[in-house]
């Protein structure tokens, strides 16, 4: 686990360079990891994403009211919208997003820390 909370500290120093501001991102994410939450640097990484370097957009309460789908939503964010639109994928449709979506979010997760 400490390996994932290392990437969630790189990850905030580089959609968040200024020192400042990295250090209220880096408190701001403390807020969810409360004993019975699950998989904290997971949720967090996901907020990360989700907020796509906007730091207004740190969504705390909603990981703390659905963890899975803040990380449904930054993991997997074609197939979820496929779900939310009610579309019926035949299986090889489900294999191309679930692969594309692994792509953009291995793709985010390796920007700026190379």
């Amino acid at each position: 686990m400490k390996a994932l909370k290392r990437i969630v500290m790189r990850k905030v120093g580089v959609m968040f360079p200024n020192p400042a501001l990295r250090t209220r991102i880096e408190k701001e994410l403390q807020r969810y990891g409360d004993d019975d939450e699950p998989q904290v640097e997971r949720v967090r990484l996901a907020i990360l994403k989700l907020c796509a370097g906007d730091p207004d957009k740190i969504n705390i309460a909603g990981a703390k009211e659905d963890p899975q789908a803040i990380i449904e939503g930054a993991e997997h964010p074609e197939r979820m919208d496929a779900a939310i639109k009610n579309r019926k994928l035949r299986p090889e449709e489900e294999e191309m997003i679930e692969a594309r979506d692994w792509e953009q979010y291995h793709e985010w997760l390796s920007e700026g820390l190379k």
